[in-house]
């Protein structure tokens, strides 16, 4: 008795009688075969698969379909083979032949499917065993025209002309890079001469190979490291497919930009940036800047076409080169690109300018300069930009509309030269009929507002065959005055003393600015008058004694030390009258506050200096001192 399954493989062969096997044989689908022996071996001479094994018993043993009954697949100690006879292959197809039978025998060698041919005797023993056999050389081996079977997938059994459909110079339908060269093929290998495939590296495949002088070139393609950007290489083959250097260093990747930079995307007619386009795209400078605005990396753009701007070593600059500065203009010169730096941190407020040549190169840097210097040396004008803040691009048109005697427009500092038409304090309407003399001092350093914190200037005036230069103090130097005589090229030649209102005033300088330095309502000297008649000269500024006469004279009141006396020398008192004696004059001095109500006689000599004073009095003690 024998049951089969609904393929017609024997699934049991016993001896029990048919009465014994009522519940198996009552399954659906199981067919049961009577009028047999009580025991027979097991004959199946179907085969679902076609492969000519019989199905169901590679894992217990390989039987192959033959005219009687199925062969047992046994080594040559006669020993049963299986599934489980090896991890490395399994008989996939047996067909009869002229001595007994051929096995088709596969198995998985470094993730590629392997072949081998074995014979064996009429009885199924093992006889010869052909070597390994890459599924890329069956069809050149004849195994699938033997087999009938289209190993590689190329839609043809048995050898054919290799194909490359997608003009990548790989042969398709090869597991092995295999470069297409007229027809021929040659397996790309490494240096120690083993075949490349797609499992050679985790870290790069083949993209493209083409021949040239020495043989082949050949490029490769990776992940950038913590990147989904690829990179790319070009390594080169002999003429055999031999690469004997597969390990590119990191200058020698490039990213899909590069590559589309430097031509290969027309060179291979491949997308390496993923930007839809092959080649270089055309340059877009929609904010005038100089710069492509489709790209991160600096790209300086002329005609509709840009170029990337490196340093001398090629490397690739942009914002993320510095921390300190960015690129914000360039501009077309003569024989490039004039590329302007702005500076940021400690560099804040400062200007660097390269000088790039035709092919993006910086070739030179002039260092760092403030806003005036970026306009000395012309970059106002040239990057079109008002660089030190002066309402002007490029040198500033020269008015003087305050008067004060300095070209308009801050910076440094530049004595007005009036046209023929006008004077300093009446500007010219014509400023091309005006020049002005830049001030500096002997090493040729120039002066602005910001060169000290102690002073600025704030008039220069023409005196004689040069000019006389203000300068008003601040901080320390508050109320106090410094005049710079400076000749007629701007050079400071020297610089007198500082001094205060009076001093500025004694010594002619208020008429010479027409500034009345001690406020006391007159440019110059004042007036001599004495309308209230109080023994003291009329006017604000220093006490002066009233000497009347034809020739009206004021002598000024100074004390031991020679120096004037206001109103301001204190808030405790004011002088108030003076009267003259035989050997000088007497000063009445009121005081205020804490000496409200008291008096203070000064005794001077000739010349208004106080000698000797008398000690506070009251009313009474004035009195009794017959003042």
């Amino acid at each position: 008795l024998a049951i089969q399954d609904p393929a017609g493989n024997d699934v049991l062969s016993i001896g029990n009688r048919l009465n014994d096997l009522n519940n198996l044989a009552s399954r659906a689908d199981f067919t049961v075969v009577t009028n047999l022996p009580d025991v027979l071996p097991v004959e199946n001479l179907s085969t679902v698969e076609g492969d000519g094994l019989v199905e169901g018993t590679n894992e217990t043993s390989y039987k192959f379909i033959a005219d009687d009954r199925p062969v047992v697949f046994r080594n040559r100690l006669r020993r049963k083979l299986s599934d489980a006879s090896s991890g490395d292959w399994d008989a996939i197809e047996v067909k009869p032949s002229s001595s007994g039978f051929d096995v088709l025998v596969h198995g998985i060698r470094s993730f590629e499917p392997w072949y081998m041919h074995w014979t064996t005797d009429s009885s199924g023993v093992l006889d010869e065993m052909t070597e390994w056999i890459h599924i890329d050389e069956m069809a050149v081996d004849g195994y699938e025209d033997y087999w009938s079977t289209d190993f590689d997938g190329n839609g043809v059994i048995g050898h054919s002309s290799l194909q490359d459909s997608d003009g990548n110079g790989l042969a398709d339908y090869k597991l092995r890079y295999t470069a297409v060269d007229g027809g021929a093929g040659v397996v790309l290998n490494d240096r120690f001469r083993r075949p490349l495939s797609e499992h050679s590296s985790p870290i790069w495949d083949i993209l493209h190979v083409r021949p040239n002088h020495s043989g082949y070139e050949v490029l490769i393609v990776g992940d950038t490291p913590d990147s989904d950007e690829k990179r790319y290489s070009k390594r080169q083959a002999d003429i055999r497919g031999r690469i004997k250097d597969l390990r590119p260093s990191l200058n020698e990747w490039m990213t899909g930009d590069q590559m589309m930079r430097a031509g290969d995307e027309s060179s291979y007619n491949i997308d390496f940036n993923e930007d839809q386009l092959i080649g270089v795209p055309p340059a877009f400078d929609n904010d005038s800047d100089g710069f492509d605005d489709a790209v991160e990396e600096y790209r300086l753009v002329r005609d509709q076409e840009s170029v990337e701007l490196t340093d001398e070593r090629g490397r690739g600059i942009s914002d993320s080169s510095s921390r300190f500065w960015d690129a914000t203009k360039a501009v077309i010169v003569e024989n490039g690109f004039a590329v302007l730096l702005e500076g940021s941190g400690r560099y804040n407020g400062l200007y660097m300018v390269w000088d790039v040549d035709a092919d993006g190169v910086i070739r030179e840097d002039h260092g760092w300069y403030n806003g005036d210097q970026m306009l000395e040396h012309k970059y106002e004008s040239k990057f079109a930009r008002d660089f030190n803040g002066d309402g002007y691009e490029g040198d500033p048109p020269v008015f003087d509309n305050d008067g004060n005697g300095f070209v308009d427009g801050g910076g440094k500092y530049r004595i007005f030269l009036p046209g023929s038409n006008s004077t300093i304090s009446t500007p010219t309407s014509n400023p091309e009929d005006s020049d002005y003399v830049t001030v500096t001092d002997h090493r040729g350093r120039t002066f602005s507002d910001d060169t000290s914190r102690l002073w600025d200037a704030t008039k220069a005036v023409i005196d004689g065959d040069g000019f006389d230069m203000l300068l008003e103090g601040s901080g320390s130097y508050s109320g106090r005055y410094m005049v710079w005589d400076v000749d007629a090229a701007g050079l400071v030649a020297h610089q007198n003393n500082w001094m205060t209102a009076r001093q500025m005033m004694e010594s002619g300088y208020e008429a010479s600015f027409s500034l009345d330095f001690n406020e006391d309502g007159y440019i110059g000297e004042p007036p001599i008058v004495d309308d209230d008649e109080n023994g003291l000269a009329d006017g604000d500024g220093d006490y002066r004694i009233f000497v009347g006469g034809d020739e009206k004279v004021a002598l000024p009141l100074r004390n031991k030390r020679e120096r004037g006396v206001s109103n301001a020398t204190s808030n405790l008192w004011d002088a108030v009258k003076a009267v003259s004696t035989s050997d000088g004059y007497q000063v009445l001095v009121e005081g205020h506050r804490r000496l409200d109500g008291l008096y203070l006689i000064w005794d001077t000599d000739l010349s208004g200096v106080i000698r000797e004073d008398h000690g506070w009095f009251n009313v009474d003690q004035m009195l009794e001192q017959g003042y």
